[in-house]
């Protein structure tokens, strides 16, 4: 069984919550529209909306059961590549999440509706949002890693694992934005170093998944 064939299936597991990815935005589209919600903006609408795309990601491999896994194991599939595909799923999941959240902002913008800043003055908007996109793809990485390993468990661990990162991700990465100070070392890193911070997160996710298929190889799943 091909690579394609079983992210359609992921695909079809996740279902209706897929449709998250496209209301999230149009959410995040009304809040930056209402004119009362001065102190939010496209940074925060665009975490908000990977938020829901790392919730999403992780969807088919949560999913999973002990019943299911023994009729994938008669299908004609590579040991480990039902990992993999778990992990290209959720990283499309967050870049489609991502990029609706800023074509959302580029939307409200083109509408000529100003919008409060939320980060320091002077901040690297385009810094930051790599350095957004980078912590989305490691939190699902680190989702997706804990779900290898408790695979098939309880369904409240399953539920932990799965909501837990993102919401450390979006409460945590707002709480930093908001409080920042620009003499910050964080604020220099952000500002600075987004395309740095993204490659590093990128790297720690595809090798997050390698691991994640030895580990699978090796607990027979």
């Amino acid at each position: 069984m091909t690579l394609l064939k079983l992210l359609k299936i992921d695909i079809k597991k996740a279902g209706w919550n897929l449709i998250l990815l496209v209301t999230i935005p149009l959410i995040g589209l009304a809040i930056l529209l209402d004119k009362d919600q001065g102190g939010i903006t496209n940074i925060l609408v665009t975490m908000y909306c990977l938020f829901g795309g790392i919730v999403v990601a992780v969807i088919p491999f949560a999913a999973e059961n002990a019943e299911e896994a023994g009729f994938l194991e008669m299908l004609p599939v590579k040991p480990g590549l039902s990992v993999i595909v778990h992990f290209i799923f959720s990283a499309l999941c967050i870049f489609i999440s991502g990029g609706l959240g800023i074509l959302v902002r580029l939307a409200v913008t083109a509408a000529g509706t100003s919008l409060s800043p939320l980060c320091p003055e002077g901040m690297n908007l385009l810094s930051i949002y790599f350095t957004a996109f980078g912590a989305a793809l490691l939190f699902t990485a680190i989702d997706c890693f804990l779900l290898t390993i408790f695979r098939y468990n309880t369904l409240q661990i399953l539920q932990i694992i799965r909501i837990l990162p993102a919401f450390i991700f979006f409460f945590g990465g707002s709480a930093l934005v908001q409080n920042m100070e620009t003499t910050s070392v964080a604020f220099r890193l952000l500002n600075e170093s987004g395309i740095l911070v993204f490659i590093i997160c990128a790297a720690a996710y595809a090798a997050l998944a390698a691991i994640s298929r030895v580990i699978a190889l090796r607990l027979g799943r």
